[in-house]
């Protein structure tokens, strides 16, 4: 055999184990995304059978809303940032309920006090958590943190935080003047107690 078609051949051969290669890994990420699937599923089953799971919706919706009041933001459960970082909202309580199973999701979404703290850190760029907070909280009274830093642009969240003004019950902002100006035109009702720390530029 001469040297290029030996060549030749181990190029087609190397050729040939790729697309074997490939082939073996698209059906291991199947696979993973089946297992996933399943295993979701399996999990999902075994809490809808737990005692717990049976529980009418009114009492889990109540249990939800007290352990809401026990661990508030700022209290040991919560460990979002405390520099200046998107917010972590994982380890909140109403976020750690929609993980036990389906329908204590089900029902946390429709429990409106859970969902009732927002907060706005500095530099915070997406307000995608805020705005299904908002959302969730129905017509029920907001308990609302901001803090901001004389380099973020507060207009956006002013934004969506307008519509939903008339629902703050308490108020708390750590701001630079330029952007407490900006945050206080939004709100036109009275408010249950406001907490202002303001730093001149």
């Amino acid at each position: 055999m001469s040297l290029s078609s030996h060549a030749a051949l181990l190029s087609s051969l190397l050729e040939a184990i790729r697309t074997g290669r490939d082939g073996l890994l698209c059906q291991v990420s199947a696979l993973d995304v089946l297992s996933k699937t399943v295993q979701t599923e399996y999990n999902g089953l075994r809490n809808d059978a737990l005692p717990i799971s049976r529980l009418p919706e009114e009492i889990l919706s109540f249990i939800f809303e007290t352990g809401h009041g026990d661990y508030p933001v700022g209290s040991s459960i919560y460990r979002g940032p405390s520099t200046y970082h998107e917010p972590s909202t994982y380890h909140r309580f109403e976020i750690s309920v929609l993980h036990v199973s389906r329908r204590w999701r089900e029902v946390a979404f429709r429990t409106p006090r859970i969902w009732t703290n927002i907060c706005r850190v500095q530099h915070q760029k997406s307000l995608d958590s805020i705005a299904a907070y908002l959302e969730r909280s129905k017509a029920v009274g907001l308990d609302i943190q901001i803090s901001t830093d004389i380099s973020d642009n507060i207009t956006p969240f002013c934004q969506l935080l307008n519509s939903h003004c008339g629902q703050c019950h308490s108020l708390s902002i750590s701001s630079f003047w330029e952007n407490l100006v900006e945050i206080l035109n939004c709100f036109s009702t009275t408010l249950h107690s406001i907490n202002i720390q303001s730093t001149f530029s």
